[in-house]
């Protein structure tokens, strides 16, 4: 008896192990996060008298940021000096675009970022179901400059304030 219940608490534990196993690995095939960094330009004269473009990482004063299309606030800033240099904003798996309404601290306008891209359904595995795949990504914006770059199927926007 009391190997019977060691084997069936064993099997269980085996069991469940699995489950998280393959929670976690299909979570990483099905999730798509897209990083958007806060950077500046400056221009400086070099030497020789010549302009250089620096690029630097900046941080923002956001107060929030929403979904538009539901008003859903993925960020809030604690305080007013709170500020971010990065953040992951999602796709929306049941529409071919998404935008995100920031309200920041310092500024009195609002800037909407919309991202408009081709969604393509596949198959990860058997274990996993189907996942999103998200192409041909644009970004619009309404006061800010974005730059679009994907490197081994990571989305990174960086995002320059003038």
């Amino acid at each position: 008896m009391k190997t019977k219940l060691f084997f069936l608490g064993l099997s269980v534990v085996a069991l469940l192990s699995t489950c998280v196993k393959l929670e976690q690995v299909c979570a990483d095939a099905v999730e798509t996060p897209l990083t958007v960094n806060f950077k500046t330009r400056q221009t400086l004269k070099n030497r020789s008298g010549l302009d250089s473009i620096v690029v630097k990482d900046t941080f923002v004063h956001v107060k929030d940021i929403r979904i538009t299309e539901n008003n859903t606030m993925i960020y809030q800033a604690e305080n007013t000096k709170d500020s971010i240099n990065t953040i992951q904003l999602r796709y929306n798996p049941i529409q071919d675009s998404v935008s995100y309404n920031f309200n920041y601290h310092t500024v009195s306008q609002k800037d909407i970022l919309k991202l408009v891209y081709t969604r393509k359904i596949a198959l990860s595995s058997p274990e996993c179901g189907v996942r999103t795949d998200y192409t041909n990504l644009q970004v619009k914006t309404s006061l800010i400059t974005p730059t679009v770059k994907i490197t081994n199927q990571i989305t990174t926007v960086d995002v320059y304030f003038k």
